[in-house]
């Protein structure tokens, strides 16, 4: 039951992710294959999406009327795997 503080953390991000959050889910998706037994890296990781969170609260998607106009951008993370420490991508 040690990890039941672990199951709980992740039961909220998912809460956070469905409702309002959509660009968490990578993330919570991996934290959330370790909720039997957790180890120290995915409390890490699991803090570091609530730090993140706190972070960004203010930020948020606005549609003007005008002519929508396109942005790209990359982001690498080179350790975002805590088990393989692969990177890992998406695109938009």
């Amino acid at each position: 039951m040690k990890s039941v503080p672990y199951v709980s953390a992740c039961g909220s991000l998912m809460y956070a992710m469905v409702s309002t959050r959509r660009g968490i889910a990578y993330g919570v998706g991996g934290v959330s294959k370790f909720m039997a037994n957790p180890s120290k890296a995915h409390w890490e990781v699991v803090k570091s999406i609530f730090i993140y969170l706190k972070g960004t609260k203010g930020k948020c998607l606005c549609y003007g009327t005008g002519l929508l106009e396109l942005s790209r951008f990359c982001d690498l993370d080179m350790i975002g795997d805590v088990d393989t420490h692969k990177s890992t991508s998406g695109y938009v």
